[in-house]
């Protein structure tokens, strides 16, 4: 059986299990609120190998690691 999730499904379920907000990612990400908002409620999605994409992908690693230390 093959679940198929969304980008937006995917970017939020891991902004919960981080533990951060959509305001620490945008700060963190150097990526605007707008656009995290845009992405997580799935108006936008990120190309696969775009700068945006690695910026967050950096900063959900480095809160999780940030949170998880506290």
């Amino acid at each position: 059986m093959v679940i198929y999730m969304d980008f937006k499904d995917i970017l939020n379920r891991y902004i919960e299990l981080v533990g951060c907000s959509s305001k620490q990612l945008a700060n963190d990400s150097g990526l605007s609120a707008t656009v995290i908002s845009r992405y997580r409620n799935g108006d936008r999605i990120p190309k696969l190998k775009s700068k945006q994409l690695e910026a967050i992908i950096v900063s959900l690693e480095k809160l999780a690691l940030n949170n998880n230390s506290k």
